[in-house]
């Protein structure tokens, strides 16, 4: 992360001295000079230079600073120097956190490292808060520390429970292979079966007639109502159209008399792995459980009690997600909470 953060220094020093000039302008020379400070010692050879209490407080101080600027007025009237130098001061100060101050003994692969977690809030927050400028040195080091992050959940998953004993090898002689394979093809009986019912309800539902259904008849697709405003004089029912051929689409809807038809395509988007991974929980808290996101928690925009919440991907799952059965979700968590949109 030092070396991450010096090479962005070095490579963007036009863009960090066009961000001391436009904060000079605006007759900030105390924020200008803590900035000249604080790059100076992240440039430097020496990566202890940075937790010299002279040094820390600096970086410190730009990160409350700009974020006081990013919540004074409208968001809208926020100069983009300010937004900059929160980036800026977001990744310094995450390099303040993943760098070992002197003397400091770290801890053991085995246990946990909060300053990684810690790291990441700060850097999610300079991607959703600071401006364009060091965007892009912003993602790099999520990047790199969401590997870091993935190295550290390996390695204490390998790492057995005090107090627990070993768990023993399962015997992989010949009677538990026989056994082990007639489950598997059992599995994989019962599956084939089901995909066969599955392409049998399809082919049914669908009622295709050269590609092409009506959606009404068959019953596959459920728009909302009034959505194509059906009824209303001119507005006639779209046809349904399994996986077209692309001569198929562009003779008979893109080249359609009248300038076109519009169409329902169904199955174009089976083969997305997120249709299959994002219903998957567990799989969604280890790629991105770290990551620090905005949630909007309300019915919706009118409501009196309605706001907007930072928290953790994997806070999230287990507030307004998940519930195991026979407990009870978690006091703050039944207000609606939705993920909401950012960069």
């Amino acid at each position: 992360m030092q070396e991450l953060l010096r090479t962005a220094l070095m490579q963007q020093e036009r863009d960090v001295e066009r961000l001391k000039a436009g904060l000079a302008m605006q007759n900030n020379a105390l924020v200008v000079q803590t900035l000249e400070q604080s790059t100076s010692a992240a440039k430097s050879a020496d990566a202890a230079s940075l937790h010299i209490p002279a040094n820390k407080q600096a970086v410190e101080m730009l990160v409350h600073l700009s974020w006081e600027q990013l919540h004074l007025g409208h968001w809208k009237d926020v100069l983009m120097e300010w937004r900059d130098l929160y980036a800026l001061a977001s990744l310094l100060s995450a390099s303040l956190l993943l760098q070992p101050e002197p003397m400091y003994c770290a801890p053991s692969s085995a246990q946990p490292n909060p300053s990684l977690q810690e790291a990441m809030r700060v850097l999610d927050l300079g991607i959703m808060m600071g401006g364009p400028t060091f965007k892009q040195a912003l993602h790099k080091a999520t990047s790199d520390l969401g590997e870091m992050l993935a190295r550290q959940q390996t390695q204490e998953q390998q790492q057995p429970d005090e107090g627990q004993p070993p768990e023993k090898k399962t015997r992989t002689g010949s009677q538990g292979s026989i056994v082990q394979g007639a489950a598997d093809l059992e599995n994989t009986a019962g599956q084939e079966a089901a995909s066969m019912e599955d392409e049998e309800e399809a082919s049914i539902g669908m009622q295709h007639c050269g590609g092409v259904s009506n959606w009404r008849a068959a019953g596959a697709v459920k728009l909302p109502p009034y959505s194509l405003h059906l009824g209303h004089e001119g507005c006639t029912q779209p046809p349904v159209s399994h996986l077209p051929p692309l001569e198929v689409f562009l003779v008979k809807f893109m080249m359609a008399p009248g300038g076109g038809q519009p169409v329902i395509i169904t199955g174009a988007l089976e083969s997305w792995p997120a249709l299959t991974r994002w219903q998957d929980l567990q799989y969604l808290a280890r790629v991105a459980g770290h990551r620090t996101v905005p949630i909007e928690v309300g019915p919706h925009y009118l409501d009196q009690e309605w706001g907007q919440q930072l928290m953790t991907l994997s806070d999230f799952i287990a507030k307004h997600v998940a519930q195991k059965e026979g407990q009870e979700m978690p006091k703050d968590a039944k207000r609606r909470g939705y993920l909401a949109q950012h960069p």
